[in-house]
């Protein structure tokens, strides 16, 4: 009679454990499904009970999950994007979806500009039309004065010839200036990446 109590009460703990685990499935099938719908904070949730109550953990689901966080991240104007080759880049421009757009960091003046100012790490300099993206929102990334553009303005076949643009950022007046060395003074340079 012992021995059939302790086999039912061995087989009543193996179904309970069996019932329990596919219960726990259950939440990383739902954290599956969150990822899925792009719902990346309820993936989170429904992946850490299933961490919590089975005790196991699956790193390439937690690697969907940050995927996802990253995929669907908003930004905002002026918010730190952070440190790349040298720079710290602050968000300038923002398309629509407030996924995307245009960061810059900048990275002093001069007075001219050479074939090694077009790129400071993995940024490139200002476009005139990238800077007249962001031109409107001057406040929120804290910059005035004049930018060297890398746009050319008078092309020629010597490189000490070659005239830019260079833009004010308070009144917008552009005005063509000579690469090599422009007694009127020094402009700032501005380093932009597209995230």
């Amino acid at each position: 009679m012992k021995t059939k109590t302790i086999l039912i009460a061995l087989f009543a703990m193996y179904a309970f454990n069996a019932y329990a685990q596919s219960d726990y499935s259950s939440y990383l099938t739902k954290a599956m499904d969150k990822v899925e719908a792009g719902d990346c904070e309820a993936a989170q949730k429904f992946y850490n009970v299933y961490k919590d109550l089975s005790g196991d953990s699956k790193p390439s689901v937690q690697d969907l999950i940050d995927d996802c966080k990253k995929e669907n991240k908003t930004y905002s104007l002026g918010e730190k994007l952070g440190y790349r080759g040298g720079l710290t880049f602050y968000v300038a421009y923002l398309d629509s979806s407030k996924k995307h757009g245009l960061a810059v960091g900048k990275n002093g003046y001069s007075n001219k500009l050479t074939s090694s100012s077009m790129y400071c790490g993995e940024g490139h300099l200002v476009t005139l039309q990238e800077l007249n993206k962001i031109i409107p929102n001057k406040n929120a990334i804290q910059i005035s004065g004049n930018y060297w553009t890398s746009t050319v303005s008078k092309p020629s076949d010597k490189s000490y010839d070659i005239q830019y643009y260079v833009k004010n950022i308070e009144t917008g007046n552009t005005m063509s200036v000579d690469c090599i060395n422009d007694k009127n003074g020094k402009y700032w340079l501005l380093y932009v990446v597209e995230f």
